[in-house]
């Protein structure tokens, strides 16, 4: 399936619908939000050319593989046998605790969960029988390898975003909807944009928001979850999911425009959400189109439909969009539309500076986000073109 969202005209960067500044407002509930339908744009209704290059390098099927193929395991193994005969008397749970780490390491190394499957199974069959809350704290966090995320990858579970209005979705005149709240979304870290040793690079202020909606040093948000204790709530799931990937994607759109990569973005910039519960997952993938007016519509294609899955389905999913994807093709061009950015902002800087020059000189960058932590202020917008 695929389905238009809304849409933003791209000539003035004006929104194509007005709202948030009209007294009396409709305010819409997340609830309601969800249940709305999203029109469909026949015109443009078709699956996205790079989905078959995606379900190449994503992959649901771990290979079979050996047990004569795990020498680096059997190594480990060895190695903590060796400790034991050489340090027999000392303090055993620091050992132990290195060698699980060492196992869990191998483990990824393979693309295997670090999740034993005992205990995935166990907490399965609890949340079958209770609250999403309980899905939320197990299976959801369950599915996310640490060792996978590294120096690139960050998580967030339920963190509120906040927009400046230019700079999100547009909205009818009637409705004020709350800005995204993910169930957990992954983004990038500050530091794989600046390097270790540099994070003072000056970022636009109008940018300023768009590139770490929910604070922190979390940056352009591109997988988003959202879990639900019933099977008939995952549509609801899904349209919150349809949400939060449209205002990143919307985030990601302005940064790059500003670097003069729009049609770099059209072709290639791509972020995925998940829905589950206790016994089904469904995946989509989500990009944004240039319509023939103008404007741009936010879409969205089944990339897994909802269907029963595994411990290994769910982990493979999020370990290879990671790796595979996001860290060889999307990392990429938001980091060259980053760098572009961010040279522009410096440029304008240093001319201004040049032109009027202060009498009391101060620090040469703007502080970034990150060191100077902003509160969020529960704004809400509304989202467009939908109807009841």
């Amino acid at each position: 399936m695929d389905s238009s969202s809304t849409s933003r005209n791209t000539k003035d960067n004006e929104s194509t619908a007005k709202g948030g500044g009209t007294k009396g407002l409709n305010k819409i509930s997340e609830i309601k939000l969800r249940n709305r339908r999203v029109n469909r744009d026949t015109e443009t209704d078709a699956p996205d050319e790079r989905l078959p290059h995606l379900k190449s390098i994503v992959k649901t099927e771990l290979p079979e593989r050996p047990l004569r193929d795990t020498e680096e395991l059997q190594r480990t193994l060895k190695d903590f046998l060796q400790l034991t005969a050489d340090r027999p008397d000392e303090n055993c749970y620091p050992f132990i605790d290195d060698f699980s780490f060492s196992i869990d390491e191998v483990k990824s190394k393979i693309d295997y969960p670090i999740v034993n499957s005992k205990y995935f199974q166990a907490d399965l069959r609890r949340c079958l029988a209770r609250n999403e809350a309980i899905l939320q704290r197990t299976i959801m966090i369950h599915i996310i390898n640490q060792h996978w995320l590294g120096k690139v990858f960050d998580w967030n579970c339920e963190g509120q975003w906040s927009q400046p209005k230019d700079s999100r979705l547009p909205s009818r005149q009637d409705d004020d909807i709350s800005l995204p709240k993910p169930d957990l979304a992954i983004s990038f870290t500050l530091k794989s944009f600046t390097g270790e040793e540099d994070d003072s690079d000056p970022i636009p202020s109008d940018l300023e928001k768009c590139i770490s909606p929910d604070g922190g040093s979390r940056c352009f948000p591109f997988l988003f979850m959202e879990v639900k204790k019933a099977g008939a709530d995952l549509q609801e799931a899904h349209i919150t999911n349809l949400h939060s990937a449209s205002q990143a994607l919307y985030n990601m759109y302005l940064w790059m425009v500003r670097a003069g990569k729009a049609e770099t973005f059209f072709k290639t910039v791509r972020v995925f959400s998940f829905v589950f519960n206790a016994q089904d997952l469904g995946v989509r993938v989500h990009r944004v189109s240039q319509l023939a007016d103008g404007n741009i519509g936010f879409r969205f294609d089944e990339f897994s439909p909802l269907g029963r899955y595994s411990k290994d389905q769910a982990c493979l999913l999020v370990k290879t969009i990671l790796n595979n994807y996001a860290a060889q093709e999307l990392h990429r061009e938001l980091k060259a539309a980053f760098t572009e950015v961010v040279k522009q902002e410096d440029e304008r800087v240093m001319s201004k500076r040049k032109n009027n020059p202060p009498r009391d000189v101060g620090p040469s960058k703007r502080p970034r986000r990150g060191q100077n932590a902003t509160q969020h202020t529960g704004q809400s917008f509304a989202i467009g073109n939908l109807s009841t």
